[in-house]
């Protein structure tokens, strides 16, 4: 009887000694053909051991190019944090109880910027412009392109529809709308960019934002999620994730764009 007693005590020791339940991290890819769990699956449980003994919390991930998905997601899976698009958190920053922590370093710079390109020699100054951001058309509208007269033609891969348009094949969009860090990717292509022109160029605005939902994640754990992002870009693995991730790192939230853009969505004139 006492050796039964004995290991029942060491039982709940251990029991009590148990891991913490996962918490769980959402990212939102607006429009990016890789973002789906069979693609991106892989991505994210090497992101999740690189992540879990530096927060102190194990972590898993979920991912999607859908906004609309995104939302059905957070009702279902309750995430501790994420990473989200501008448009996204604008939209849902009150029923999500979304809140800024840090933001993405897509380019590696601390701002996005979005250009139109055509077919060498050819003029944009408003009209068709593809992109893989249709789900977002009023951030595009009221922040990117600012008011500007745009018809979106939604395209799920970018660069086929560069290569198309340069080519000139029938059908092809006269024009196409990146991001800087697809952008980066076409200007490194010497076959392909010295066919295209930078018709159009918006203002720097915010880049995707690592947020807290509500206050899911613990203060403790949260701290440590801070430093363990910003410090991504300290070994190997770290920089090979964030490339992986489409993005060189992580950095503090630029409050002065994100209330310039916070106020172009809301229609509050400048």
């Amino acid at each position: 009887m006492k050796r039964i007693a004995m290991l029942t005590c060491l039982s709940l020791v251990l029991c009590a000694g148990d891991s913490p339940p996962a918490a769980t991290f959402l990212i939102l890819k607006t429009g990016e053909p890789g973002a789906e769990p069979e693609k991106a699956g892989p991505l994210l449980k090497e992101w999740s051991a690189h992540l879990s003994p530096r927060i102190g919390v194990p972590q898993e991930g979920v991912i999607t190019s859908d906004p609309a998905s995104a939302v059905e997601l957070a009702k279902k899976h309750h995430p501790a944090w994420g990473i989200v698009t501008p448009s996204f958190f604008l939209d849902h920053e009150q029923d999500l109880a979304l809140r800024p922590l840090l933001e993405t370093r897509r380019g590696g710079q601390a701002a996005e910027r979005y250009s139109v390109v055509v077919k060498k020699g050819a003029t944009w100054t408003g009209g068709e412009v593809a992109t893989q951001l249709s789900a977002e058309a009023s951030y595009l509208g009221k922040v990117v392109f600012a008011g500007k007269e745009v018809r979106l033609r939604a395209e799920k891969n970018l660069a086929d529809a560069v290569y198309a348009m340069v080519e000139g094949d029938d059908g092809a969009p006269s024009a196409v709308l990146l991001d800087r860090a697809s952008r980066n990717f076409f200007e490194e292509d010497e076959l392909t960019w010295p066919k295209v022109d930078v018709a159009w160029e918006s203002e720097d605005l915010p880049s995707d934002l690592v947020v807290g939902f509500g206050e899911a994640l613990p203060k403790d754990a949260e701290a440590m999620l801070r430093k363990a992002l910003i410090g991504m870009t300290d070994d190997d693995e770290g920089k090979r994730i964030c490339r992986n991730l489409q993005t060189e790192g992580f950095g503090e939230v630029n409050v002065a764009l994100w209330e310039r853009a916070r106020k172009a969505y809301a229609g509050v004139p400048r």
